[in-house]
């Protein structure tokens, strides 16, 4: 058995724990953009696992609107996902059997 040496071993946990910290973060920021219209800013920041100050940087980074005097943070909507126009073999298939079920 090969032995990985204690430091770098050390260098891949933390190397994980900050992709997953991000990655964490990313959700949260996509989930509070769904779910609030706005949010204070102390609330948002325990939620990403910053401070205040940084929550800010990053919601305004974001394109989000932030206001400094009532403290609260104001989400960009996320664009919906585009609407498939063309229906797709199954769409098709089913809407088939409807339409001959109807016939008969």
């Amino acid at each position: 058995m090969c032995a990985v040496p204690l430091y770098l071993l050390d260098i891949n946990v933390f190397v994980v724990h900050g992709s997953f910290t991000e990655s964490t973060r990313q959700r949260a920021y996509s989930l509070v953009a769904q779910a609030y219209t706005s949010i204070t800013a102390e609330d948002f920041a325990a939620f990403v696992g910053y401070t205040v100050e940084e929550a800010v940087k990053g919601v305004v980074s974001q394109g989000w609107q932030a206001d400094p005097a009532t403290r609260m943070v104001m989400p960009k909507k996320p664009d919906p996902p585009p609407v498939s126009l063309v229906p797709n073999e199954q769409q098709l298939a089913r809407l088939t059997d409807y339409v001959a079920f109807l016939e008969n």
